[in-house]
């Protein structure tokens, strides 16, 4: 099994599988197949470019218990070349239509599992936005609960 020297301390915690495919395969794929195997009862995604904040989980799970909502979302800064642009911290709650307007990076959602949910393979630009869509539709929800403090780092790549 080939993995990365940084992620030796965490391959023994009982929490944390590794998953490898033999073939490259796109971001949908790899998150339903992350999809599939998740034990917990909460589902968020992290990209291997983006960071989030120590305290990120905790506060968003909080947040989660106070208003009963199953999807919330966080603060995020954007880190742009030469700037930086915090977005999302405005709020603690998101209605109507800013709910798809408002969520523009997905290490900053934040739900409860939504089995056969999943996001669309075949699409190579807005598959975020669609599995999105799709939480949306399976809670049958109009608002999202925010933490409106920057929790969440994201290193947009060229």
């Amino acid at each position: 099994m080939r993995h990365e020297r940084h992620l030796e301390a965490l391959i023994g915690d009982p929490r944390v599988r590794l998953i490898e495919h033999d073939q490259p395969r796109n971001a949908a794929a790899a998150r339903n197949c992350a999809l599939r195997q998740a034990a917990g009862e909460w589902i968020t995604f992290l990209d291997d470019d983006d960071a989030y904040q120590p305290q990120k989980l905790e506060k968003q799970w909080r947040r989660a218990q106070a208003t009963g909502l199953p999807i919330g979302m966080c603060g995020i800064v954007f880190h742009l070349k030469g700037r930086r642009r915090v977005w999302q911290v405005s709020a603690e709650e998101v209605r109507g239509g800013d709910v798809l307007l408002s969520n523009q990076a997905m290490p900053s959602l934040f739900h409860r599992k939504s089995p056969g949910v999943l996001f669309n393979e075949d699409l190579f630009a807005g598959e975020d936005a669609h599995y999105l869509c799709q939480v949306i539709a399976h809670f049958q929800v109009d608002r999202l609960f925010n933490v409106a403090e920057p929790l969440v780092d994201i290193y947009p790549q060229p």
